[in-house]
């Protein structure tokens, strides 16, 4: 892999990242919307949870607004014949260490745990039972998902794509998206198993915004909410996750 030397020290961002930042335009507006069999895919949502949607200091309006489309994702899959949902929920103890970067959200057995009705009501309507994944940090293999992966892939030697939807795109789903790229690249798996598509839907999947100013009255680090989903976007693509505008189920 090729390499090139380092701007020289103390060159502005804006400088150095500009052709970057021209690529991720570029690259975003490329991305293609994938026409999958949902009966050869597993779907998982990442904490659509009421902690990051309506309820308590996370709740984004970015996040809110991934509600409706994920739903109907969720009820076209199972009507199309999909039956591999799993729904992640974030659900920490009032003690998490993970308070110490973020204010307290989503304890657990509160609400705000909880995945919001929208969800569950289109896999109710679809016919399809979710397997629910309770975590109490941010990352989803430490509860399940790997196991719920495995399960899944092993059903059916035809069924060898998972796609992920959710939020946010730099945590939770960029950790969740990256255990399951990571699980399938591991050589006794690919073995066993054969090649795994991870595939990550962009039309539901965001990231909550804080801009410099309110961060700042705040006391807390600023979140540009464009920059970080188009980042990780592409920091996924870089590890061989499909990145996709959209799946359709036929």
């Amino acid at each position: 892999m090729a390499d090139h030397p380092a701007p020289s020290p103390g060159a502005p961002l804006r400088q150095t990242a500009a052709p970057f930042l021209d690529h991720l335009d570029r690259w975003l507006a490329s991305r293609l919307r994938l026409v999958l069999p949902a009966a050869a895919c597993g779907l998982v949502v990442v904490d659509l949870v009421h902690g990051f949607v309506d309820e308590g200091p996370l709740a984004s309006p970015r996040v809110a607004a991934l509600v409706p489309r994920v739903a109907a994702l969720v009820e076209k899959y199972g009507q199309a014949g999909g039956r591999g949902l799993c729904l992640t929920e974030d659900a920490h103890p009032p003690d998490a260490p993970e308070f110490s970067a973020f204010p307290p959200h989503c304890l657990e057995g509160s609400s705000a745990s909880r995945t919001v009705p929208a969800i569950m009501e289109a896999a109710g309507r679809a016919g399809l039972t979710p397997t629910v994944l309770p975590k109490a940090t941010i990352a989803p293999q430490d509860y399940g998902l790997l196991e719920w992966a495995e399960a899944v892939l092993a059903t059916d030697p035809g069924l060898r794509t998972v796609v992920v939807t959710g939020d946010v795109t730099d945590l939770c789903c960029y950790q969740t998206t990256m255990a399951l790229r990571l699980f399938a690249n591991r050589p006794a798996v690919a073995r066993r198993l054969g090649p795994v598509r991870i595939v990550a839907a962009l039309e539901g999947i965001d990231t909550y915004d804080l801009p410099v100013e309110a961060a700042a009255a705040l006391g807390v680090l600023p979140h540009p909410a464009d920059l970080h989903h188009a980042v990780f976007a592409h920091h996924l693509a870089l590890n061989a996750v499909e990145v996709v505008a959209a799946v359709d189920w036929r």
